[in-house]
Parts: C-alpha cells; structure tokens; sequence
C-alpha cells in the first residue's frame, strides 16, 4: 500500500493549485495554466503510483516527460489535434478507473464499519485485551481507508482539472480547422498491381541470379513522394546480403546490383555492409528509402533493428547540407527561364522543405512530400499554389513544363534565404560497433555460428 499523506484534514485538498472543492468550471479556462497543471498532476500520480497502477490508471504508466509533452503542445499556437485527443481519451480513462478504485475503497470501508463488535467477558481479562486489539486494527484500517479515499479524490481532481484544460484546448481547435480553409496537400502512390507483380518477380530473379537474401526493397521516387506523372517510372531500391563466405574474400567484391533501366522499370540495391556504411555516415537516400511508404519487400527482423539504428546515426548538419545542395542545383538549372519543368518546380521544393524539416529539430524528414508540407508549411496561399501545382503534375507527362507560379517563387526564394544560415547540431551519437553487429547477425544468423 502506498504511502498516503494524512496531514490534511478529511477532504481538504492536497496543494494550493487545487483549493476549489469541486472542479473549476473549464469555459473559457487560460491554456498558459496548463503547463503549471500537467506539474501538478505528475506529482499527485507520482505520489500514488503503485495504487494507481494497480488499478489501470493509464497515464500513471506514462513518464512526467509525457505529461509536460502534452502541455507543451496544448500550448502551441497550431497544437497537434491527434495529441489532444489521445491525451483526453487517457485523461478521462484515468477518471473512470480512479472511480471504480473509490468505489471499491468505500465499499470496503463500509464492510468494515458494519462488522459486529464482539461482546466482552471481562472475567477473562486475556480475551478482553485480545477484542480490544481488534477493535483498535479495524480503527486503523477505516481510518488508512479514509485517507486512502482522500488522497485519490485529490488525484481525481488534478486530472479532471487537466482533462478540462486539454478539451478546452481541443475544442477551440476544432473550431478554428472547421473555419480554415482546407490545407490538406494533394498525395498519391500509385502503384499498378501488374507492375507489382513484375516487381516482385524480378525481386526474386536477383536473389536467384546472384545468389544473395533481399531484406528489404521499396518504392523510391515520385511515386513514394506522391507526385508520379502518369507516364513516371517505378524506381526500385533494396538492400541484399550475400552469403557469409562473400564477406571472407581477400579481393575487395561489387558492392551493387543494378538492373538494365528501361522506360518501366529502374531496379538497383546496395549491399548490406555499403548500406550499413552510408547509415554510419547518415547518408540521407537511406533514411528515405526506410520511410518509404510503398514497400516490396522487408525481413521484419532486420528492419526493425535497421530503423531503431538509424534514428542515433542521423546528423543533421549532413542531412540539410544534401537537400540543400540538391534544392540549389535544380533551381539553377531549371527554375530561370519563363516556363519551367513541373518536375523540377517539385525538385526544388522537396529538399528546401527537407531542409526545413530539419532546422525545426524535427529529426529526420518524411518521404511524402504531403507529411514534409504538413510539418513546414502554414501559409494557405502557397498550399493552394503547391495543391494546383501536383494537380496539373499527377496528370501531365513527366516532361511536362508550364508558366511560372510567384507565389511558389517567392516561397523558393525565401526558403534558399533563410536556409543559408545552418544551425550548429550535434555530431549523432550512435555506436559503429552496433552496425557491425547487425551486420554480423544478419549474415550469418544464430544456430550457425
């Protein structure tokens, strides 16, 4: 049984913050209180964590990092909406188990006060001393009761206070996206079945062909961006690992394999201890193809380990340092005259908006380029440009060109401003020796050694 602060009187509330007997009404309830709140709860949950683990009380499992995290985004100027919801729905999970946890203490303490006393023989003082004692632990335990009931009440209170402030939060932001104009960007990954299947087909001709274990192959390109023309090609990208006697060669091997291209079709993969390599160096085309949203192919397994590795292996400084240069090099190539490739409009874009992505300490950036314009974009009148931008994309030839949009431009022109200053980050702190035992597991899996 956890220890329960005893020292107030019955119902009086534990700390100041929450001297109202009964909770506040939330209209109109200040949002900046919420940090100071979350606080609160934490050490009233921290205070009674063991019980209220016991009794399933959700965010109690949850770090106070947690709890600050969602005060911080309740705060923010455009909150993350799903956050909200999902801190809510816990918050008033907690309400309904706190309640049933009372419930049952009440229940016992009645229990308790109902037992009947037994009737003394005070000629046997032995057997007197004997009922006195018992009458004296079931006190003790009525009173540990009450207070045990005390303490989860205030607990109690401190969330609904802060399951009030979060809906209050939740439901003016509700209404502020039901009154904005739509800002959901415009994405597709088309993939035709028939394709897919040749795909796979020549997926398993190269495991044949070269004698290796394909662990993972995905979609690279326009069609994993979600801006594929209709006449776009299907860029196919894996990673493979030969057998173990591969790895014991003196003479250094062909670390790639590459498919002939042709107008449907560009397949090449990367050997699993080069893929490994460009990862130590955080080379961004690997992160991409790990979050690629269309997906051939993949060893869970190794997967799995692969992107828990990647996150400690990301360096920022590398990260802005290609997009930018990619972003740069297609605007002076092919954004100057008076008509403009549409592709390369969206070649530009997507690396300034990477580059953006990661000067907001986002970490590594998403491959869609809907989830890059989500993160960095909040002016409705670039999304609008960018929306009829894919549009006459997704539906033209990949040679496409048409007229110049100034509102694009001027976004360009603005981010390739801003980008020149690099933020000073942090060289990534992840382990080498951890890659070299990936790569030593995989290759050769346990049972063989």
């Amino acid at each position: 049984m956890p220890t329960v602060r005893n020292s107030a009187p019955s119902g009086a509330p534990f700390n100041n913050h929450l001297a109202s007997p009964c909770p506040p009404d939330t209209k109109g309830l200040a949002s900046a209180e919420l940090p100071d709140g979350m606080a609160l709860l934490a050490k009233e949950l921290a205070q009674h964590s063991g019980e209220l683990r016991g009794a399933g009380v959700s965010c109690i499992s949850a770090t106070q990092g947690w709890l600050e995290g969602v005060a911080k985004m309740a705060t923010a100027e455009v909150p993350d909406v799903r956050v909200l919801r999902e801190a809510s729905a816990a918050l008033h999970a907690d309400q309904a188990a706190l309640d049933g946890l009372c419930e049952k203490l009440r229940g016992e303490s009645k229990a308790l006060s109902a037992e009947p006393r037994k009737s003394g023989n005070w000629r046997d003082i032995s057997r007197a001393m004997a009922e006195l004692s018992i009458d004296a632990d079931r006190r003790r335990m009525m009173t540990d009761l009450s207070c045990r009931i005390t303490a989860l009440e205030q607990v109690k209170f401190a969330i609904s206070r802060a399951a009030g402030c979060i809906d209050a939060r939740l439901a003016s932001s509700n209404a502020a996206q039901a009154s904005a104009p739509d800002m959901k960007i415009l994405c597709e990954h088309p993939i035709d079945p028939a394709v897919r299947e040749k795909i796979m087909a020549e997926i398993d001709n190269i495991e044949r062909t070269h004698n290796v274990h394909v662990l993972f192959a995905c979609e690279s390109g326009s069609r994993a961006w979600g801006f594929a023309s209709p006449d776009s090609d299907y860029d196919v990208r894996f990673i493979y690992a030969h057998e173990p006697e591969w790895y014991f060669r003196v003479d250094p091997q062909r670390d790639v394999i590459e498919l002939p291209i042709s107008a449907e079709l560009d397949i090449s993969g990367w050997e699993l201890r080069k893929a490994l390599g460009l990862l130590r160096k955080s080379n961004p085309t690997l992160f991409d193809w790990m979050d690629s949203p269309v997906v051939y192919k993949r060893d869970e397994t190794f997967i799995k380990r692969l992107r828990t590795l990647s996150a400690a292996h990301f360096y920022p400084t590398s990260g802005r340092y290609h997009y930018l240069s990619m972003a740069k090099r297609n605007h002076r190539e092919y954004l100057q005259g008076e008509t403009v490739s549409y592709k390369k409009y969206l070649y530009v874009l997507r690396p300034l908006l990477a580059v953006k992505w990661i000067d907001a300490g986002k970490g590594v950036p998403p491959m869609r380029f809907a989830d890059l314009v989500a993160g960095t974009v909040d002016d409705p009148a670039t999304i609008t440009d960018l929306n009829a931008l894919l549009a006459v994309k997704t539906q033209s030839r990949e040679q496409a060109f048409g007229p110049r949009r100034a509102t694009l431009d001027a976004f360009i022109d603005a981010a390739l401003a801003d980008a020149e200053v690099c933020p000073a980050y942090k060289k990534p702190q992840g382990d080498p020796s951890s890659l070299d035992r990936l790569l030593f597991e995989t290759v050769i899996p346990r049972g063989q050694i």
